[in-house]
């Protein structure tokens, strides 16, 4: 990996970061029995999807479940269980699901790396694209990451690029300073503003 592409990929990774959403997970646990005690961190509740019946947990105090049916273990702060019986018996179940931070923190690290990957290799198919001065080509391509991620301002600096070489100063400067808004303090893109007569602020 170039040094150039690099340092864009970092660039984008701290840009697109906050842009981002993803949604909480759940986790799945196989019970050796149809009885269980639980005993859990947080209070919560079980939650049995077949007669819609809540039963309330407190945290550290042990309650005894049957697990007749599947059910969703709830806590305060913790991404939801489901627990599944697979045959008879009773058994002692301590469960410590991951918090929603811990899970989605794993979750959006994920996809931020696959996002900056496409980002960054959408970025550079605009620069060949300038390279070989195509630029409609070139914009169109900004236009594509842009549909797909209208949440990552930065790319108005991309196309305020394009703009440019396609001698459109005046919406060069219009892109670039929507961009300067999402990130004031990225002094390039300041620094290309007043280049075009710009105010860079």
């Amino acid at each position: 990996m170039s040094k150039t592409h690099s340092s864009l990929r970092s660039l984008i990774w701290m840009m697109v970061g906050a842009a981002l959403f993803t949604q909480t997970p759940a986790q799945a646990f196989l019970s050796s029995t149809f009885q269980v005690k639980l005993q859990v961190p947080a209070v919560g509740e079980v939650f049995d999807p077949v007669s819609q019946t809540k039963t309330p947990l407190k945290a550290q105090e042990s309650i005894e479940v049957t697990l007749n049916e599947p059910k969703i273990v709830q806590l305060d702060g913790h991404i939801p269980m489901m627990i599944v019986p697979i045959k008879d018996g009773l058994s002692e179940l301590k469960l410590n699901p991951p918090t929603i931070k811990d899970a989605t923190a794993h979750l959006v690290q994920g996809e931020i790396s696959m996002y900056v990957s496409e980002i960054v290799q959408g970025i550079e198919d605009v620069r060949t694209e300038l390279r070989m001065k195509r630029y409609d080509n070139a914009m169109t391509r900004v236009q594509q990451l842009q549909s797909k991620y209208p949440k990552v301002a930065f790319l108005e600096f991309i196309k305020a690029s394009v703009y440019f070489l396609q001698g459109r100063k005046s919406d060069a400067r219009t892109a670039a300073s929507i961009g300067l808004k999402a990130h004031p303090d990225f002094e390039e893109g300041r620094k290309f503003i007043k280049s075009l007569g710009g105010e860079g602020q």
